[in-house]
């Protein structure tokens, strides 16, 4: 059987899955008998009220916790199973639906998230506030990457230095990560997606006893929220999609872009932030004279790093940080220790908290998601061109394009999961101009595919915008609690 035909069986295999879920919903009889779909959600709370954690957030004792089974591959439903971590805040009224969360990644754990969510007065008193620790990540019976080799955690390649041997050696390196890391991950390499994520959410869904879902995603939380509501149109709630994913196109389309986001943030953004405190940082007093101090030092580092901090460790701890403007400060002080020969501290690693038992599941899904959900076209000289040109262009983050995500892994016979925008409600697109993780310009492509739906446009360059902005707080839960949508594009400051 060739590629074309297996790819449209497991489609028609999913589609009369999805319509068995269809009529179990209004068949309980059938849902009861049913290994699946009869389970039940035991919830007790996460954290135990005689021992709380350190500085316990907000509502952290109201906080349940339960788990649920869901096939490894839902293509082969009677196959493995393995578990699914969720949490619940439940409603402090009448409780109109369920939200559930995602906080992005792909690859971060959410059973957290409701605890932020429990302290909007509007939402906790309408809706059950879901979280879920997606398939691989938290709690979820997790996965890993192989640990890296001896070789591969010592100090970055500089992607700048463009010598082939240097080139050479960046691509070895990830091909090799990338190799070893689906060969550890053996059959959950091919099972952890997008598209198997959503159909977890649906068994939960049905678990909770509810006909439609609403969500909340932030970030990559918007790609899944938008492959669900393709896969599930007819379970999609009212859907807020916050720093949103161009999902009308593949991850290496978005990766595409990301040299060009990351630029223009940190010469819009974070130079001119640094040049207007030069009385503070004594970094430049234009933009101008604060990039060609940051490029000077990181010469310096190219060719005598600073307690492991070369020119490429440099460009990474300036793009974690543009993000937020609330790291500005931050950035801004290890450019001054940097430069005075002081060592940095380095952040922790993504996803880390008390409901998180193991934070390297993270690189894993990531990876694994990134990989398996769209095809890559690249090659190892198309890398080495398009890196040359971007790296002209856009040099914090162009020249690194040297290298992929997925070079090296061997992406299984899967179906892509198209998101066209038909039979999907409308949703609430929000946006900074200058978000350097998710453009803007991506965020438009897809507020265009989703019909009647509406785009917040903030200024700055956040990402992660609900929760940090009154503004975007109050449309956001405007849309969820009532469904009410700006008439057209709006602005927050």
């Amino acid at each position: 059987m060739n590629a074309q035909h297996r790819t449209k069986n497991r489609t028609i295999g999913l589609v009369l899955l999805s319509t068995v879920f269809l009529s179990l919903t209004t068949t309980p009889a059938l849902a009861q008998a049913d290994p699946l779909t009869g389970q039940q959600l035991s919830w007790r709370p996460c954290f135990d009220p005689a021992n709380p954690p350190p500085n316990p957030p907000a509502n952290f004792a109201r906080l349940e916790c339960a788990e649920f089974q869901a096939p490894l591959d839902w293509h082969r439903p009677g196959h493995k199973k393995i578990s699914i971590a969720v949490s619940r805040i439940r409603a402090t009224g009448p409780a109109a639906g369920v939200l559930f969360t995602n906080p992005g990644g792909p690859g971060s754990p959410g059973r957290r998230l409701p605890l932020s969510l429990s302290r909007r007065t509007e939402l906790a008193e309408r809706f059950d506030l879901i979280g879920i620790d997606p398939r691989g990540t938290g709690a979820s019976s997790p996965v890993r990457c192989a640990p890296p080799a001896a070789a591969d955690q010592a100090l970055p390649l500089d992607p700048r230095d463009r010598t082939p041997a240097n080139l050479t050696a960046m691509q070895d390196q990830a091909e090799r990560i990338i190799r070893d890391c689906q060969v550890f991950l053996g059959e959950r390499a091919a099972t952890t997606t997008t598209a198997q994520t959503a159909r977890d959410l649906d068994l939960l869904r049905h678990l909770l006893g509810q006909r439609k879902i609403n969500f909340l995603g932030i970030s990559a939380g918007t790609w899944l929220a938008t492959h669900y509501a393709t896969l599930f149109p007819h379970r999609a709630g009212r859907f807020a999609l916050d720093s949103a994913m161009d999902a009308t196109g593949s991850w290496e389309s978005t990766q595409a872009t990301l040299p060009m986001a990351y630029e223009r943030r940190f010469r819009e953004g974070f130079l001119p932030w640094l040049a207007q405190r030069h009385a503070t940082y004594g970094w430049g007093q234009t933009p101008a004279a604060a990039h060609a101090r940051y490029e000077g030092l990181r010469a310096r580092l190219a060719t005598a790093p600073v307690n492991g901090i070369n020119g490429a460790v440099l460009d990474a701890i300036i793009l974690g940080g543009l993000g937020h403007a609330a790291a500005f400060p931050g950035l801004a002080g290890q450019l001054v220790a940097l430069d005075k020969g002081q060592a940095a501290p380095q952040s922790a690693p993504p996803g880390s908290d008390i409901l998180n038992p193991d934070p390297a599941s993270y690189g894993a899904v990531y990876t694994a998601i990134r990989c398996n959900d769209t095809p890559s076209r690249f090659t190892r000289a198309s890398l080495v061109a398009d890196s040359a040109r971007l790296g002209q262009q856009y040099p914090l983050y162009g020249w690194a394009q040297v290298v992929n995500d997925c070079l090296g892994w061997q992406r299984p016979d899967l179906p892509v999961v198209r998101v066209t925008g038909h039979g999907l409600p409308p949703m609430l697109i929000v946006q900074s101009e200058q978000d350097p993780k998710t453009p803007i310009e991506g965020a438009r492509r897809l507020q265009q595919r989703l019909p009647g739906s509406r785009l917040l446009v903030v200024a700055g360059g956040d990402h992660g915008l609900y929760l940090g902005n009154p503004c975007v707080n109050t449309a956001v839960e405007a849309f969820l609690a009532h469904g009410t949508l700006p008439e057209g594009e709006t602005r927050c400051p």
